[in-house]
């Protein structure tokens, strides 16, 4: 059977096949051979179909007579040659005009496709070679083809183009694609495994035989877990720390990304920013990391983390400036805007927010 390809693309799909056909030169030549004609049944009209004319079958003579006509007696009848050349031009301008219509109609006649429906088939021997899966040691695993002898060849994609891979639910996308790349594939990868079981059939080989150092990052699980404390990248002791204190407190407040838009959540961001400045010198003072359970802990209960001073230690440190081993002096301008408002109009719900947006 053979196989019709549709491989145009662009403005081919809708412009269509834009070689010329055949009606059109045919029309020109009927158009060409009756303008002859006519001026040769003219001419012979004009002189009784006289047997000087040659010829004719029934007084039906060839229609390019009248060009042989035209040269053997030009100077005798001029006037009975221009008259029947005036009919062979009439006709010839009806001709082209009733040619230039039917141009136009099929120029503005739509035509059914016939690849309406699509034109997918299944790629022969030629288009697997074109596209460069056949042969790669190394890749992304994408399919498989089987010869006419009966033999598999694998098809890999080692581009540095997308993949992308559809299909329904337990049609073996993982166990037929993603598993067996992940099994050679010998460089780096990300990759999220909801269910941990890629972590489970492809880790050892990634790291016994890739040479890969393998970390499973699942902050939910209570064992077997990298960790990751986002305090550690706030850069203390610059000029980048407020920076990158603020953007973390923005992603804890507004995760979506959709701004701080309220009045909660604008007052939770400044509050986190200061909270996690304070953890952060009193942790750093104190010889141990600050983290987000430290933080939460501190605003569920913040005398459980220094009974004697807790929540007044802030407050003392913007009326005096003397306490400088918990917030340095140019750091407690978050706090002002804070604790200058009554404290049933901005603080439980300003220590409700950003506490829900830190127990992730």
């Amino acid at each position: 059977m053979s196989e019709r390809y549709d491989n145009a693309v662009g403005p081919q799909i809708t412009t269509g096949d834009r070689r010329p056909g055949k009606l059109i030169p045919i029309l020109a030549a009927l158009t060409l051979g009756g303008s002859l004609s006519a001026a040769t049944q003219y001419f012979a009209y004009s002189f009784r179909y006289h047997p000087a004319l040659g010829a004719n079958f029934h007084g039906v003579y060839p229609p390019w007579s009248i060009l042989t006509w035209s040269s053997k007696w030009h100077v005798a009848y001029p006037d009975a040659l221009m008259q029947a050349g005036g009919i062979g031009v009439i006709i010839s301008a009806v001709g082209l005009l009733g040619l230039l219509a039917v141009k136009s109609i099929m120029g503005n006649t739509s035509r059914a496709s016939e690849y309406l429906h699509g034109s997918a088939r299944w790629a022969n021997k030629k288009d697997i070679e074109a596209s460069g899966l056949l042969g790669n040691d190394e890749g992304v695993y994408v399919g498989a083809w089987t010869d006419k002898k009966g033999a598999i060849h694998y098809l890999r994609h080692a581009g540095p183009e997308h993949i992308l891979t559809y299909a329904p639910t337990r049609s073996g996308k993982g166990v037929g694609l993603v598993i067996p790349t992940l099994l050679s594939w010998k460089h780096s990868a990300v990759i999220t495994d909801l269910k941990g079981e890629l972590w489970a059939l492809t880790a050892g080989w990634r790291h016994k035989h890739a040479k890969n150092k393998v970390l499973r990052f699942e902050p939910a699980s209570s064992q077997g877990s990298a960790q990751w404390n986002p305090l550690d990248e706030v850069r203390l002791g610059t000029e980048h720390e407020i920076g990158d204190v603020q953007n973390l407190a923005t992603l804890i407040v507004d995760p979506d990304g959709k701004g701080l838009e309220s009045h909660w959540q604008k007052t939770s961001q400044s509050l986190l920013v200061g909270v996690m400045l304070h953890a952060l010198y009193m942790a750093r003072d104190d010889g141990r990391p600050a983290t987000l359970p430290l933080i939460d802990a501190m605003l569920a209960d913040p005398e459980a983390i220094s009974p004697s001073c807790g929540w007044r230690c802030a407050s003392m440190l913007i009326v005096t400036g003397s306490l400088t081993r918990w917030l340095p002096l140019r750091r407690a301008t978050w706090w002002t805007g804070l604790t200058k408002r009554p404290a049933r109009s901005c603080r439980p719900p300003s220590l409700t927010w950003p506490s829900t947006g830190i127990r992730w």
